[in-house]
């Protein structure tokens, strides 16, 4: 597993985009993503499962990222907008440094309830790009429990253990600004230093901050903290809620001359087989 994907899944799992109801939810007939989420959020603080809530309603962003780890740093900068699972768009102006060599690269995604499309212009690329996934059918593929039942059975779990320890998660509430951002604080380096004892990955450190604002809900910042890894944030600003539906906002256009890739097959097969292999990887 590179650092770059360990780091930006970190992001990903502090933030809790994807939980299903305001109040505490229930994890019974469930998928093994949604349980794991829902056991989380039971154990976490009320503004946390608002959160969750808000971030299901449509909103526009400005969004910054920031990575630093070791050998490489990653900034970002731009927007995103929300209106469904499988109608937003989103377009990030990248700049990536790796051992004193530098990428600059614009990545635009739209999701247009048929295809995720995915455009990137980057310096280190003969020239632009742009692939769809259908969204159908990777829906079918992200909702099937098999790669990753397979994958904590190599690592010697279960789906009850790793329930388990997510509902053990501590979590710490603090206010700032006069009380006009909550910053919930939580640590998961116990859960994945359980997980990869085998592997000898040492996870002495991944604590997460997520500051929220307390009269909206919304986050503000994600921030996570990988000791030696690396540590990384994203922030959110200029945060809006519109009320009417802008189809323009997702509609996807590749440049004159640029070609749209089909990818959902090779995808697809590559997902089945990593899932017949017992969730193997590189790490």
């Amino acid at each position: 597993m590179k650092l770059t994907h360990l780091l930006t899944a970190a992001l990903l799992l502090a933030s809790p985009s994807f939980a299903q109801d305001a109040e505490a939810p229930s994890v019974e007939g469930k998928s093994f993503q949604e349980r794991m989420e829902a056991t989380m959020l039971r154990a976490a603080p009320p503004i946390l499962r608002k959160t969750s809530e808000a971030l299901k309603q449509p909103w526009d962003a400005n969004i910054s990222l920031n990575m630093e780890m070791e050998m490489a740093t990653v900034e970002a900068g731009g927007t995103f907008s929300f209106f469904s699972p499988r109608l937003f768009s989103a377009n990030m102006n990248f700049s990536i440094d790796v051992e004193g060599q530098e990428m600059d690269a614009r990545i635009q995604a739209v999701a247009d309830d048929d295809y995720l499309n995915v455009f990137i212009e980057a310096s280190e690329l003969p020239m632009p790009q742009a692939v769809k996934l259908d969204l159908d059918v990777m829906e079918e593929l992200t909702g099937q429990d098999d790669n990753t039942i397979a994958s904590l059975d190599m690592l010697g779990m279960g789906i009850e253990d790793l329930e388990t320890m997510f509902s053990k998660i501590e979590f710490k509430e603090s206010k700032l600004d006069d009380g006009a951002t909550i910053r919930i604080s939580y640590d998961l380096s116990a859960i994945l230093e359980t997980m990869y004892a085998q592997f000898g990955i040492d996870f002495d450190t991944m604590s997460i901050e997520l500051d929220v604002n307390a009269k909206t809900s919304f986050i503000q910042k994600i921030s996570v903290d990988l000791g030696d890894i690396g540590s990384g944030s994203c922030t959110f600003s200029n945060v809006s809620f519109p009320e009417e539906f802008d189809e323009t906002k997702y509609v996807f256009e590749a440049p004159q001359g640029v070609p749209v890739m089909d990818v959902t097959g090779m995808l697809s097969a590559g997902m089945q087989e990593s899932a017949s292999l017992g969730g193997e990887e590189e790490f």
